[in-house]
């Protein structure tokens, strides 16, 4: 999920995230990942912590895409 800058502060990440957790579609999610910059007070108040054992996890980053 991204907003145009000038679209932030809106309470539109909140709309969302509260339709996505509310979703039947989605309830049966039991783990969720989150990569944010800037977010973190944000996502937090949806229950996002960070990771339990980070030294678990890895990723690779094709240059050019």
């Amino acid at each position: 999920m991204y907003f145009i800058e000038e679209y932030r502060g809106r309470g539109l990440s909140k709309i969302l995230l509260n339709a996505v957790f509310e979703s039947p579609k989605y309830k049966k999610v039991r783990k969720w990942y989150l990569a944010t910059r800037d977010a973190h007070k944000l996502y937090k108040k949806f229950g996002f912590q960070p990771l339990a054992k980070p030294e678990r996890l890895m990723e690779k980053v094709i240059a050019g895409k």
